[in-house]
């Protein structure tokens, strides 16, 4: 929560962008409440902040996860077979008729669009913890999470460092760590939305926040 604060704080100082956190303080929220904020505040990105753990004290470093669509559940894939829903995703108006063939296209382009652009941002985020000096860099990797499901927008999860590992630990345990680690996901953030294509800039961002 205190990395996902600084990282709010250091965007909204960047010209053109707003940064909104789905939550503000040491509290739990719903997975599916987290989507409807990033919905609802129609970012341009979403992502999730963690911190790893694991049995072998030596593996440390960040990881990036992107969303895949493998192992999706019957709700998820109900979601994105409701007409209603599905059209809002591409942008159409939910309330009217549209072919069913058109909407199987757009929503193939819509998939593909996300996920090349959530990949690209997790490649640019953990570039950016490699070139820290902070934390290493593990690997970009994909996942079925449920908070990686919305199909909205480009969206990443990041493990920023194990507290199973001590060196990892020792930069979590200290605001200036913590503040570093901030900076590299805003680096991350920054260099990736530089690298779109022209079309998808714009002057949105969220940011949804766990522990």
């Amino acid at each position: 929560l205190d990395i996902s604060r600084e990282v709010v704080r250091l965007l909204n100082a960047l010209p053109g962008y707003k940064a909104v956190m789905t939550r503000t303080g040491d509290y739990g929220l719903e997975l599916w409440q987290r989507e409807e904020l990033a919905r609802h505040n129609e970012g341009d990105l979403f992502l999730s902040i963690h911190c790893n753990t694991h049995a072998q004290s030596t593996v440390a470093g960040m990881e990036v996860y992107f969303l895949s669509l493998q192992g999706a559940t019957d709700r998820e894939a109900g979601e994105l077979a409701n007409a209603e829903n599905a059209a809002q995703l591409v942008g159409l108006d939910p309330q009217g008729d549209h072919d069913e063939l058109v909407m199987d296209i757009l929503m193939d382009l819509k998939m593909t669009q996300v996920l090349k652009e959530s990949a690209r941002l997790s490649h640019h985020l953990l570039d950016a913890g490699r070139a820290s000096g902070v934390v290493g860099g593990r690997k970009v990797k994909q996942a079925g999470f449920r908070v990686l499901k919305s199909l909205a927008m480009p969206s990443a999860l990041v493990e920023v460092a194990y507290m199973s590992n001590r060196d990892d630990l020792a930069v979590l345990r200290t605001r200036s760590g913590r503040k570093a680690l901030a900076d590299i996901l805003v680096q991350g953030i920054v260099s990736g939305r530089r690298d779109e294509p022209a079309d998808r800039k714009s002057t949105r961002l969220n940011s949804s926040h766990t522990d």
